[in-house]
């Protein structure tokens, strides 16, 4: 997807897809008929990405450069013939048909997604055996998007109207309490162990003397 992010948040971003039309998401996806208008056509990429809150960075990055280069990325897509097909359509419009196609059917149970570097750019999907749990046909949609170096077109955010609740997002590390307690655990039992070392040491000189 270009350099205009790091390989980090590039790996943040297929996260947050994947976490958003996993086999968690795409269930709220399906049971809600505002989400699911998000992909009638009349709606583009960028704007459905910032609707279901997936951006590079964390809660409050939604408007930073990095976000705004995302969503100017994904515009452009709407203005790239799909080298996949040879049919004329563009990139954007055929990942959101995908998309679609993929919330519509109840045998799938989960999308993933996939972004590499190369000549042109495509996108294509294609589907893997899901476990079956009681359903045959069941099966997940894979989407790869192969695209060329680009990225720096600097897009407004997109209105928030209508979006998500922040209390969907994918589980950030970083203001996990769950790590955050077992990071500060840690400090305590460092200082602990230090100070313990310390009073021995302490004890030992006393003796000497």
């Amino acid at each position: 997807m270009g350099m205009w992010v790091t390989s980090g948040n590039i790996a943040r971003l297929t996260a947050k897809l994947d976490w958003k039309f996993g086999d968690v998401g795409l269930p709220r996806v399906r049971g809600n008929t505002a989400r699911k208008d998000r992909f009638n056509g009349t709606v583009q990429l960028h704007r459905i990405a910032r609707l279901f809150r997936i951006w590079p960075g964390g809660p409050g990055a939604s408007g930073r450069r990095s976000a705004r280069f995302w969503y100017g990325f994904l515009r452009w897509l709407h203005s790239q013939p799909n080298a996949a097909t040879g049919t004329g359509s563009m990139v954007a419009d055929d990942i959101i048909a995908i998309m679609l196609d993929a919330i519509n059917d109840v045998h799938c149970r989960a999308m993933n997604f996939v972004a590499i570097e190369g000549p042109d750019v495509r996108v294509s999907a294609v589907t893997i055996q899901a476990p079956k749990e009681g359903d045959p046909a069941a099966y997940i949609q894979v989407i790869v998007l192969q695209t060329i170096e680009h990225g720096t077109d600097d897009e407004n955010e997109p209105p928030s109207s209508g979006q998500d609740p922040p209390v969907e997002d994918i589980p950030d590390p970083a203001v996990d309490p769950a790590t955050s307690g077992k990071r500060g655990g840690k400090k305590t039992a460092k200082k602990k162990a230090a100070k313990k070392k310390a009073t021995k040491k302490k004890a030992a000189k006393k003796k000497r003397l």
